[in-house]
């Protein structure tokens, strides 16, 4: 018997979803299949549709194609996790998304007219996308089939365009559809993403676009291949009561949103991501608007990655993420709660130079600051870092005071140049406020109705800029020669700078809080070559930097005095 492309005979929403989700591809395959040239095993072409039940499914998953342009374009039969990445859902049903496009010579009228519904197409989507799993029921086809049945259906969130060929790529995670009341209203997934570049690469930019009504979206990278085999396939929910969590896994945060946001790292910073990389997508969605008749919203997440090749001779400073997150919270009912939670990282022996800064609460908080840790200061708060009631700029500048703390879109700070901060001497303490107006006990938790105490931050071990680790003077940025000699040094040093062209060139000394401690002097210089003596036998032992301010632009040298 000859076979026919993928589909799916609905009988009725209740019986498709209690159904084993597998066993309904298979069947599809082995009942509307009838292009013999297309799926024949004897084909060039062949999606290898003849057999067994297991044997086709061994035959499809993360099998690569026959066809050469998809293999060109690196897709597998079925991608497990990734329905954007596999070929057999483009050949069923390239004209359900632009995002299963196929080159118009791969299109032919047998795929294209062969009779495959929408909610057919969607559901072989949806059972990719939670894993392609041999056994179990992984796709509510009651939300669905609700969601295409309704004629006043809430639109896809407007895809943003990616980036160019050859500079990065673009990761999507969704469509979930999300039913507008129940349990299923509020929802966290997470789920592993697998990116091949064609080499190293240094992410110099992420962006997040996702509908208005979610509520974040963290983007976690693995340590290691291992570290992603470890965390089972297809979309992980999370659920606090039954030990799963976000944070599962041996993987650290790259990036966080809140709402729609564009992080461009300072310029000579980069993550580095392995040619191989593998992604934790976490995405927590509540449906507050219940659009259309049905009620059920679908929610997408777009993340934009742009990339240059990482060289092994790349002066560039690795940017790295630190999420800080207390989950033994509680606040009381009827109460208000102001607790302190520091780094688990201070004490360490490490300058960080930090150049982002945000927070995280739920409903209840009502205020967050972040401090520099002092011990001599009650509860450690130091100099203030961030303020939540504040509203910054990309440039590091503040706009404006809002007067409250907006948990639902915080604050995110830049630091322009990054703040330094020394975690062998201080660290970073946050400051959390909450009104439980509720009548329960409320504690950590992952839904809206729980809390959270959660802060993150970007940073480096080095200035940004500063390609060079103490001891060695030569910094070039730029068309700017800037130098600080001897280093270390005791009682005097010099600054030698060259300037190609005429500048107003003001220097100072900055210590690691950031504090200016010495002016040092400000003058006209025309093209050429000058020095400058330092004197540093009033500074206390320890480490400092050096800053030129050239024409408004901050360069800065870091030195040790001895």
């Amino acid at each position: 018997m000859y076979k026919k492309l993928l589909f799916l005979v609905l009988v009725s929403p209740v019986s498709v979803f209690a159904q084993n989700t597998y066993d309904l591809v298979y069947n599809t395959l082995n009942t509307k299949c009838s292009n013999q040239t297309c799926h024949s095993a004897a084909s060039a072409e062949s999606l290898k549709f003849d057999g067994s039940s297991s044997t086709v499914y061994t035959a499809l998953i993360n099998q690569t194609p026959a066809n050469s342009a998809s293999v060109s374009r690196g897709e597998k039969l079925v991608w497990v996790n990734q329905p954007y990445e596999s070929y057999l859902l483009k050949r069923a049903a390239n004209w359900l998304d632009t995002d299963l496009d196929l080159p118009a010579a791969e299109v032919d009228a047998n795929h294209t007219n062969a009779g495959l519904s929408t909610i057919e197409a969607e559901f072989i989507r949806q059972w990719i996308m939670n894993g392609a799993k041999q056994s179990g029921n992984l796709v509510d086809t009651n939300v669905i089939s609700a969601y295409y049945n309704d004629t006043a259906r809430a639109a896809f969130y407007p895809k943003p365009a990616k980036p160019a060929a050859g500079t990065g790529v673009q990761v999507r995670f969704g469509p979930i559809f999300i039913p507008g009341s129940g349990s299923g209203s509020e929802v966290e997934y997470c789920l592993k993403h697998e990116v091949d570049f064609d080499s190293d690469v240094e992410v110099v930019s992420t962006e997040g676009n996702m509908n208005p009504q979610s509520h974040h979206f963290l983007l976690f990278h693995f340590d290691d291949s291992s570290s992603a085999a470890s965390m089972s396939n297809g979309m992980r929910k999370i659920v606090l009561t039954s030990g799963n969590s976000s944070f599962d896994g041996n993987k650290a945060l790259s990036s966080a949103w809140q709402t729609n946001n564009l992080y461009a790292l300072p310029t000579g910073t980069a993550y580095f991501w392995a040619k191989k990389t593998w992604l934790d997508l976490n995405f927590h969605m509540k449906n507050y608007t219940s659009p259309g008749t049905s009620g059920v919203q679908p929610f997408d997440f777009y993340l934009n990655v742009q990339t240059v090749p990482h060289l092994p001779t790349s002066a560039t400073i690795e940017m790295k993420t630190k999420l800080v997150n207390n989950p033994g919270l509680i606040v009381f009912p009827h109460a208000s709660a102001d607790i302190p939670y520091a780094d688990d990282n201070n004490g360490t022996n490490e300058m960080r130079y930090i150049w982002m800064m945000s927070s995280h609460t739920h409903k209840y908080g009502t205020g967050y600051n972040i401090y520099t840790y002092d011990n001599t200061k009650a509860h450690g708060y130091g100099d203030t870092l961030y303020n939540g009631n504040l509203e910054y700029d990309v440039n590091g500048g503040v706009l404006f005071d809002r007067g409250y703390y907006d948990w639902e879109h915080p604050s995110v700070e830049y630091f322009v140049p990054q703040r330094p901060v020394n975690f062998a001497t201080s660290g970073v303490v946050a400051q959390t406020i909450w009104n439980n107006t509720g009548g329960s006990l409320i504690h950590f938790g992952y839904t809206t109705s729980d809390e959270m105490q959660l802060f993150y931050y970007m940073y480096t071990t080095r200035m940004a800029g500063d390609s060079t680790n103490i001891g060695v003077q030569n910094v070039k940025s730029s068309d700017f020669n800037f130098m600080v000699y001897p280093n270390p040094m005791s009682e005097t040093g010099t600054i030698m700078y060259t300037l190609d062209n005429a500048a107003t060139v003001q220097a100072s000394i900055i210590d690691i809080t950031g504090k200016e401690v010495a002016l040092l002097k400000e003058e006209k210089n025309h093209a050429g070559t000058y020095q400058m003596d330092m004197g540093t036998s009033e500074l206390s032992k320890g480490i400092y930097f050096a800053r030129l301010n050239v024409n408004g632009t901050n360069y800065t040298k870091k030195f040790v005095v001895q």
